[in-house]
């Protein structure tokens, strides 16, 4: 999705600031265009993949760095027919799950150059399996070799027998995006998936959403694929250590098969332990922790774990930090969903929620007058939650327009360098409504994409700001010097010493 920004521009337009005082600190009013301009300057800039890293010794980040892309462009180069082109991003594709997306394309790439073969449906499905799974185990592109090696084989087959939308835009490069997804989703004359893996959630956009910008197929409506390519460069973003901490993740248990609750689950769980730590370090080691201890991420089964094995449990993963407390808001987190009462739980459970409601629900208390949600209640943390539940979530979240940004440490430091609001001398507490109201009256002004579900909102932004605040503000202030990453950056008002 192209991004709109405001017709207003820094370089060809006057800034004349005045100041709005909102009770404790100010909010820049430079013309509201200019801090619309801000807003979605950085939304673009986060999600068409122009961040501008190579000051940072970071190497390339984007689309041109994507590892399919980079792979494509290597066998184009070698002078390779653009069939071969579309069956090699077809198989590839269905190994993308749960590993080194880099790596795996790259040694398919050497693959493809040394045993041509494999790549060719009537060769490939006439292998005999041992064969054809030492082939793909040796060259590092199977991973789970047995379930691997059969679903490669299956495809082939599939793809042989030439019938179907699936096999069409292979062999002929030209195919409807509709067609396509309920095609990867159709089954043989023994009730057998044709398309294994290839027809999960997760790799069947992106195996269309490839084969049309990699692969250069014609694909006719291909708006109505599921999770827009400005999400999918994100991810990549992500892998390249730039983006949003909690996609990468995502990816993972969406390749791994994870069902949507367990995701949800998952989502929520974690952002309570989410505050004043490496977050990059806590959602890898709580995927890790998935996979060895599901049983911590299922509120009735957490709910009823003795204290002190759920904090060994927790704290030997390295997922809580403050144990004692970490434990015992995990644990009664999983109690109110195990309840089962209010928004909150739905959400978890169902999958769908009002933001109004979900943000009244975590403040909520139980009989006792205790906490229901402890740490997920807080003004960081609740906005937070919620957002992350849409995207990368999946929920669906009405309202989510009154989702404030996640104010921290990181987004505040954007918000005063770039002079959307003045709050220097406030303590955190009194900086973020301050923060916040910044943003919301430059996001109202503003037009700008996003993932699926808060386009166009706060919620959007956050995860742009937060990247901004560390990889951007954080890095000058460490190199001393100015070394901008995106157009907002031109309004930066920060002074090196």
């Amino acid at each position: 999705m192209r991004l709109q920004i405001p017709a207003w521009h820094p370089v060809t337009a006057e800034v004349g600031v005045t100041a709005q005082t909102t009770g404790e600190g100010t909010v820049a009013e430079t013309l509201p265009p200019r801090n619309a301009y801000l807003a979605a300057a950085i939304a673009d800039d986060f999600y068409s993949d122009r961040l501008d890293m190579t000051a940072r010794g970071t190497g390339p980040v984007g689309w041109s760095a994507m590892p399919e892309v980079k792979a494509v462009a290597h066998m184009r180069r070698d002078g390779q027919r653009e069939l071969t082109v579309r069956r090699f991003l077809t198989f590839v594709s269905a190994m993308d799950r749960a590993r080194d997306s880099n790596r795996l394309w790259s040694d398919a790439a050497k693959m493809l150059a040394l045993r041509p073969e494999a790549f060719d449906p009537a060769e490939a499905s006439a292998m005999p399996p041992d064969q054809l799974r030492e082939m793909l185990s040796a060259a590092r592109v199977s991973q789970r070799h047995h379930e691997d090696s059969a679903a490669w084989r299956t495809i082939a087959s599939s793809l042989h027998a030439g019938e179907g939308a699936v096999a069409e835009l292979v062999e002929q490069g030209k195919g409807d995006a509709r067609e396509l997804l309920e095609d990867l989703r159709s089954t043989g004359s023994e009730g057998r998936p044709r398309y294994p893996l290839l027809r999960s959630p997760k790799l069947g956009p992106l195996w269309v959403r490839v084969m049309a910008a990699s692969g250069c197929a014609e694909v006719k409506n291909i708006h109505i694929v599921p999770v827009a390519v400005d999400v999918q460069v994100r991810k990549v973003t992500e892998n390249l250590g730039v983006a949003s901490k909690t996609c990468l993740p995502m990816r993972k248990l969406r390749g791994d098969g994870q069902r949507e609750l367990t995701v949800r689950r998952f989502l929520t769980f974690v952002s309570a332990m989410d505050r004043a730590r490496d977050s990059n370090r806590l959602w890898s080691d709580a995927a890790k922790m998935l996979a060895l201890r599901p049983e911590a991420f299922d509120p009735a089964e957490a709910s009823a774990m003795p204290p002190d094995q759920l904090r060994e449990m927790l704290s030997a993963a390295r997922v809580s930090q403050r144990h004692h407390e970490d434990s015992a808001a995990w644990r009664t987190i999983a109690s109110s969903l195990h309840a089962g009462e209010g928004a909150v739980a739905e959400l978890v459970e169902q999958g769908k929620g009002d933001a109004r409601e979900l943000l009244k629900d975590l403040r909520s208390a139980g009989s006792e007058g205790r906490p229901r949600y402890p740490l997920l209640r807080g003004p960081k943390l609740g906005p937070l939650w919620v957002r992350v539940m849409a995207a990368p979530g999946g929920a669906e979240v009405k309202n989510i327009h009154v989702v404030p940004v996640a104010v921290d440490v990181q987004v505040r430091r954007v918000t005063e360098n770039l002079g959307v609001a003045s709050t220097s001398g406030l303590p955190m507490s009194r900086a973020k409504p301050v923060i916040r109201a910044a943003w919301k009256s430059a996001v109202d002004a503003a037009s700008f994409g996003g993932p699926p579900g808060i386009a166009g909102t706060c919620a959007a932004l956050d995860p742009a700001l937060w990247t901004f605040g560390k990889c951007g503000c954080g890095d000058c202030e460490k190199a001393g010097r100015r070394v901008p990453i995106g157009a907002a950056c031109q309004l930066c008002q920060w002074v090196p010493d």
